[in-house]
């Protein structure tokens, strides 16, 4: 408990002390005591002074006296401890109603006591207090140290500051959704437990990983317990950083070993099934791998980077989306396990025996709940099953080259399968044959030589004809251009090639051309 002007009075000695005026400021804190020896000691005071004068400075001088009085009160004193009947002989009715006002003691000190008298019995009871705060500030931290030394929990930290402070409390883990509570019958609403009870951050690094979270609305923390909550904050800091520094080593691991499947250096199956035990993980079943991969990653975050957020934020941010887009996908698939990469996730999804149209709906929800969150779509791009998890390495190739695929043709915010890529998946075998690019050449290359030399519009108008399965009509609406536009484009192309595109085989071999282009980068 504090120490007060009130209990200063009270004490032995101070019988024959008498509050003048200003007696609601009585429970003002008391920290040390001073002598008045300059008329502007306001500006040297730290707070919770007990001021000390024989009346000197301001006697015949009620101005002075009433400003001074103001500015002490203002600048944090205790109370005025004044000598009456040598330099003024009582107090002015204008100095009683100020300090009255500002709630501000004046305390009568009789003329026989010395300076010494006052300060002595002030400063031996501010220092046992002092000591007594120090003493059990310690024995507290023991108890709690203690704890923490024998990894008894955060559990167990929230029990014995309940004993402590006398009401029930809780730690709200804001990182890994959890409550822990001082017993397990307390109830706390969650919903509103910030404006609702009395709540201290604990914070890590600038960062508030949570709160403590009394369980009692009209609670207000005295000295005591405001150091018993200190403490507990202390050690449940250091139940945080120990859970993050097992969390990191787990997660290394668990990497490790998903990256060692996905790229087929695992020795051999035993080798496996042990190190997926450490996890709890068990192998059994067919498998297939998924790349989540975030829309535009690298475009966006130069844009955030360049509105002065620094590189540590921006990285953060790229972890809590991936973060959020894992949690979403375990919830949603029984059994999954994945590694995470710079701006994407890599899942091996066992089979539950879905057809690809529901996997695919369930892939759309997390998409939109990830936007709802954090403002990014994604691309899921999904290998073939493999009948076992040693095989898992070949569906990973298989939805890298859809991944690659994918954002070649321009596709976002979708889900998509390997064997969904079709003729695609043909080319793709073909990728870097100097047979192709010929095949381009011979096919296309005069229709980009037209457009380079008459900045004309060909190859796109021929591009769009093809995803629109060479319907004009069509054709011209996507290009926002006249339908004569079009047919005019239409008769041109065919001039520049010197084929008619009214045949089959013709329109076959445009087709392949262009997707070539498109799979070859070309």
């Amino acid at each position: 408990m504090k120490l007060t002007v009130n209990q200063i009075l009270h004490t032995e000695g101070f019988e024959k002390f008498r509050v003048i005026c200003g007696n609601r400021g009585l429970n003002r804190e008391v920290s040390s005591v001073s002598v008045i020896d300059a008329p502007d000691i306001y500006n040297w005071l730290q707070g919770g002074e007990i001021l000390l004068t024989s009346g000197y400075i301001f006697k015949d001088n009620t101005e002075y006296l009433l400003e001074l009085i103001e500015k002490i009160a203002k600048n944090g004193a205790a109370a005025l401890f004044i000598k009456l009947g040598r330099f003024i002989d009582d107090m002015p009715d204008e100095v009683r109603i100020k300090a009255d006002e500002l709630s501000f003691p004046l305390v009568y000190m009789p003329f026989s006591f010395a300076f010494v008298d006052v300060i002595t019995p002030v400063l031996t009871k501010a220092n046992s207090r002092q000591l007594e705060i120090i003493k059990k500030s310690e024995k507290i931290h023991c108890i709690f140290t203690n704890i923490a030394i024998r990894q008894e929990g955060i559990g167990k930290i929230l029990e014995y500051l309940s004993d402590l402070i006398g009401q029930e409390v809780a730690f709200v883990d804001n990182i890994k959704q959890r409550v822990f509570c001082s017993n397990d019958e307390m109830e706390i609403n969650m919903e509103k437990y910030m404006s609702k009870y009395p709540c201290f951050p604990i914070t890590v690094a600038r960062k508030t990983y949570g709160y403590l979270v009394v369980n009692e609305t009209k609670y207000k923390a005295n000295e005591y317990d405001l150091i018993a909550i200190e403490h507990a904050s202390t050690i449940i800091k250091l139940e945080i950083q120990r859970e993050i520094s097992n969390d990191e080593i787990e997660r290394k691991y668990r990497d490790n070993l998903v990256l060692d499947i996905i790229y087929n250096n695992i020795n051999n199956q035993d080798e496996l099934r042990e190190r997926g035990k450490l996890f709890g993980w068990s192998f059994e079943g067919h498998v297939r791998a998924m790349i989540a991969d975030v829309d535009h990653f690298k475009k966006n975050f130069e844009k955030i980077e360049g509105t002065g957020t620094n590189r540590i934020a921006v990285n953060e941010l790229s972890r809590q989306i991936l973060r959020n887009v894992a949690a979403e996908v375990r919830m949603s698939f029984k059994k999954t396990i994945y590694t995470t990469f710079t701006d994407r996730v890599v899942f091996l999804l066992w089979d539950e025996g879905k057809s690809h149209k529901e996997i695919q709906k369930q892939l759309a929800g997390i998409n939109e709940r990830i936007y709802t969150k954090e403002g990014f779509t994604l691309s899921f791009a999904i290998g073939g099953l493999a009948d076992e998890i040693g095989m898992a390495y070949r569906s990973f190739r298989e939805a890298k080259t859809a991944l690659v695929m994918g954002r070649r043709l321009g596709w976002e915010n979708t889900s998509y399968f390997y064997n969904q890529l079709g003729f695609y998946r043909l080319l793709d075998q073909l990728k870097g044959n100097p047979a192709v690019k010929n095949f381009f050449q011979d096919k296309l290359g005069r229709v980009e030589q037209f457009d380079l030399e008459n900045h004309g519009e060909l190859f796109d108008t021929l591009n769009m004809l093809v995803e629109c399965n060479w319907n004009l009509r069509e054709a011209s609406e996507q290009l926002y251009i006249h339908y004569n536009t079009m047919k005019n484009r239409y008769h041109k192309i065919q001039e520049v090639m010197g084929v008619s595109l009214d045949n089959m085989e013709e329109r076959l071999e445009v087709e392949f051309a262009i997707k070539s282009k498109i799979v070859n980068d070309i």
